[in-house]
Order: C-alpha cells, then sequence, then structure tokens
C-alpha cells in the first residue's frame, strides 16, 4: 500500500507492506510512479519517502 500525506510544501509517501518487507508488486510500482507525477506537477518543495 502506498499512502501520500501533504503537509504545505512536504509531500510524505510511505510504503506500507510489512509483510512483505516493503517489497512492491508492478501494480504498486506503478502507483508509486503516479503519485511522484502528482507531487511533481504540486507546489511540494520537499518529498520524503518512508517504510
Amino acid at each position: 500500500m502506498i499512502h501520500v500525506e501533504r503537509d504545505g510544501a512536504i509531500a510524505t509517501i510511505t510504503l506500507s507492506r510489512p509483510q512483505t518487507r516493503n517489497a512492491l508488486p508492478i501494480a504498486d510500482w506503478h502507483a508509486l510512479a503516479e503519485a511522484a507525477r502528482e507531487i511533481a506537477a504540486s507546489d511540494a518543495r520537499c518529498v520524503l519517502l518512508q517504510s
């Protein structure tokens, strides 16, 4: 699961798949790419990637 939060100019992407140690299937890679595109088009100045 990929969760995106925004707090002002900071975007946080959280990977939450502890059962697979955050290994991502292809569908989640596509979701991560879409999240990155959305953040790039926004006014975010910083992106944090966490698990």
